[in-house]
């Protein structure tokens, strides 16, 4: 079962799309965040994980949906 999730999950047009959204999602969330370190380039105090984490969590929830339509689970 796990593998046949994670099969679907793995392919090429769903991580596409999750990586598109990812990208914007994450670039938005960062903005958000922490636009004013990115702004100034002060990046000594930008929180890496923070930042790594903006664009892991959309690509996550949208491969997750991607998933569940796919499986027709609800």
């Amino acid at each position: 079962m796990i593998l046949k999730l994670l099969k679907i999950a793995l392919e090429k047009d769903i991580v596409i799309s999750s990586i598109k959204v990812a990208i914007v999602v994450g670039c938005i969330l960062n903005i958000i965040n922490q636009g004013d370190l990115l702004y100034h380039l002060n990046f000594e105090k930008v929180n890496w994980l923070k930042l790594g984490l903006c664009f892991v969590v959309p690509y996550s929830v949208s491969t997750y949906a991607s998933v569940k339509v796919k499986t027709g689970r609800n």
